[in-house]
């Protein structure tokens, strides 16, 4: 088992190395997997992905913009939790999601200024 097991790590790493060249073009990558956990989150420059997420890329065949877009989406609403292939798959449910949000801070602004008002 132990055997099958260096393989299986071998290729996981031939597979992220395969993914920085594609994606990032970058063919000598210096990148670490978070708590040596190879299969798990890895780090590159100052991104990071799950290796779950490196096979749906291939799996799909996602675009280098489509990958950027939704980890900027991420970045940009950190309160939105949407996979990459939901993001992809399912932009309807972006926008639901977004119109929820918009909705709460809507609200939080309503009491924001409710409770300022109270206050003086």
């Amino acid at each position: 088992m132990k055997n099958k097991i260096k393989k299986w790590e071998k290729i996981t790493k031939e597979i992220t190395e395969q993914f920085l060249l594609d994606y990032f073009e970058d063919d000598d990558p210096d990148y670490y997997y978070v708590a040596d956990e190879i299969g798990g989150v890895f780090g590159y420059v100052d991104y990071y992905f799950s290796f779950s997420d490196v096979l749906k890329c291939y799996e799909l065949g996602i675009t280098k913009e489509q990958l950027f877009e939704w980890y900027d989406f991420c970045l940009e609403n950190q309160k939105v939790n949407i996979s990459l292939v939901k993001y992809i798959l399912s932009p309807q449910e972006r926008e639901e999601q977004l119109a929820e949000l918009k909705g709460r801070v809507r609200v939080a602004e309503e009491e924001f200024k409710k409770a300022i008002e109270e206050h003086k």
